[in-house]
């Protein structure tokens, strides 16, 4: 008798297997096979208790606290850990191609959610109330540290591409006040990076963060400010260098030299616009 099987007769919330001797041989491993795949199944899907030690991300996961993971079982080295309570969550598509990542939940109900063919590696912290969301085909040469903190979300469009030594923060770690008011001077803030967008080596990007869809940000960048469309972000404060531009993610070591395109015959681009100035 095995719970929550629907292999024969179903007495409530029982199912009981029917004697398989009048089975030929072909039925009676079809049969086994199904008890095998529903037992699977139900094991999978029982809590278990926290360990709040840093686990094996692989497949589905729910803990008595209701931490949840959903997640293919193919990714490569990627690991999670529960410090902070429950309510928190991960979704992954099934073709995501994560490698090398360590999701931390320092706090509850936070919230992980990432694409398609997304391809990404890094140390991703969550506070509480948190939200990481990677759309698909996003990738990383190498780690991205991210930390996301109180109740803010970090947004990733599509098709976006990260190079070495990045950060991106919505917080600043440790609290900051007015001596005269007591006031917090340095509230964490969303991130919102929109699709197709590249940034280059070492260039960190601070809560409060919003960069238009098609726009480049220079290498060893630090970014906090509002920022267009099509746009080369670059500096320290980052500031606009140049606008109407769009980039293509083939590398130049591996091509001869590339004087430019014709965009006669790339009209049907839709990453190529010109850059419209905000508000």
């Amino acid at each position: 008798m095995f719970p929550n099987f629907s292999l024969s007769k179903q007495d409530g919330d029982n199912v009981y297997i029917y004697d398989v001797s009048a089975l030929d041989f072909a039925q009676t491993c079809a049969v086994f096979i199904k008890l095998a795949e529903r037992a699977e199944q139900y094991f999978s899907e029982r809590p278990v208790v926290n360990s709040r030690k840093k686990e094996v991300m692989s497949g589905n996961y729910i803990d008595t606290s209701g931490n949840k993971i959903t997640a293919p079982d193919n990714l490569r080295n990627c690991h999670f850990q529960f410090l902070g309570g429950g309510g928190n969550e991960v979704v992954i598509h099934p073709n995501a191609n994560l490698r090398n990542v360590f999701l931390e939940f320092l706090g509850k109900d936070s919230k992980v959610y990432i694409g398609e063919n997304v391809s990404m590696q890094g140390q991703w912290c969550l506070g509480v109330g948190c939200t990481i969301n990677i759309g698909s085909k996003t990738t990383s040469t190498n780690p991205v540290y991210i930390t996301v903190a109180e109740h803010t979300t970090l947004s990733i469009g599509e098709d976006c591409m990260f190079a070495t030594n990045n950060q991106i923060r919505t917080d600043d770690a440790h609290p900051i006040y007015d001596v005269h008011t007591g006031k917090r001077l340095n509230v964490s803030k969303d991130v919102t990076i929109g699709d197709r967008v590249w940034v280059a080596y070492g260039a960190t990007i601070w809560g409060g963060t919003k960069i238009g869809s098609g726009s480049i940000v220079g290498a060893f960048s630090v970014v906090k400010k509002h920022f267009p469309n099509n746009c080369v972000i670059a500096g320290v404060p980052a500031k606009v260098i140049r606008k109407d531009v769009f980039w293509e993610r083939n590398n130049v070591l591996y091509t001869d030299i590339d004087e430019g395109k014709d965009l006669a015959e790339m009209n049907h681009v839709t990453y190529i616009n010109s850059t419209v100035e905000l508000d």
